[in-house]
């Protein structure tokens, strides 16, 4: 079995001896590995920002109910 961690802030003092900690142990891992987002898909999230500033978007809820008539499987009852 395994279990992911996600830590947003490693500047948090609780965070940094968390992961001091973890580090001690032999059976656990840790895997730094950052993620970078390709040219095209930087380009992709620009221009969505830009239609969302210029357009306006959508509430959640309004998305959340096309979603689920177009994929009603896809959600829990």
């Amino acid at each position: 079995m395994a279990y992911t961690f996600h830590i947003s802030d490693i500047s948090n003092p609780e965070a940094k001896a968390f992961l001091e900690y973890a580090r001690s142990l032999k059976f656990v891992v840790i895997d730094e590995e950052e993620i970078s987002l390709s040219q095209e898909q930087n380009e992709a999230i620009d221009e969505a920002r830009i239609s969302i500033k210029d357009n306006g978007g959508k509430p959640h809820k309004e998305v959340i109910t096309q979603l689920k008539k177009k994929y009603p499987n896809a959600f829990r009852s």
